[in-house]
């Protein structure tokens, strides 16, 4: 599984809601461009973004 990694700035202080944000927007940017689903991991100044593309033709859904 692909894993994206979003680190927060390292000048200054940083804000856990501007990492939500930019995390949020790379996310739904994923889903709209390759993915079925994403799953966003929180840690200390820093959020991994996982993510499933899309299945191609002729390959059958996991349930």
């Amino acid at each position: 599984m692909p894993v994206m990694t979003i680190r927060a700035k390292p000048s200054g202080p940083s804000r856990p809601e501007d990492l939500v944000a930019l995390a949020n927007a790379k996310a739904s940017d994923l889903l709209d461009r390759k993915g079925e689903r994403v799953l966003v991991v929180y840690g200390k100044q820093q959020a991994s973004i996982y993510y499933e593309g899309v299945r191609g033709r002729g390959t059958p859904k996991l349930s």
